[in-house]
């Protein structure tokens, strides 16, 4: 039984885990005030819901599991801080939330981006 995520990824060949060819995805992220690159990162995704009496805000958050070095092939994120983005391959935008330490390791962050999204209720999503 593994702990977390990060342990579970630590007994998987790191060009396996990172390759866009198996368990990651191609991302753009764009640090606050910086160019755009390309990373590739381990993503999951959550849903949150808050109604109110005629919409409801839905918060959709995306768990980024990706390496530290942005020297690194398939390229990581150094320094992630507020007001940095991700793009999924379909546009979609998440803005940087926070560090998860659960899954953090030495070589690796897990990194909480997040969406919000207006609906209107009994709409289908």
């Amino acid at each position: 039984m593994h702990d977390g995520l990060a342990d579970l990824l630590s007994h998987v060949d790191e060009n396996v885990q990172f390759s866009a060819d198996y368990f990651a995805e191609e991302l753009t992220y764009t640090p606050a005030g910086g160019d755009p690159r390309t990373v590739t990162g381990c993503v999951t995704t959550t849903w949150d819901e808050l109604a109110e009496e005629a919409a409801a805000d839905e918060a959709e958050t995306v768990r980024v599991y990706c390496l530290r070095d942005p020297a690194a092939t398939p390229g990581g994120i150094a320094a992630p801080r507020t007001g940095d983005t991700i793009a999924r391959s379909d546009g979609t935008v998440y803005w940087f939330l926070r560090l998860s330490m659960t899954d953090a390791t030495d070589r690796a962050w897990s990194l909480l981006f997040q969406r919000r999204k207006r609906i209107e209720q009994g709409a289908p999503r």
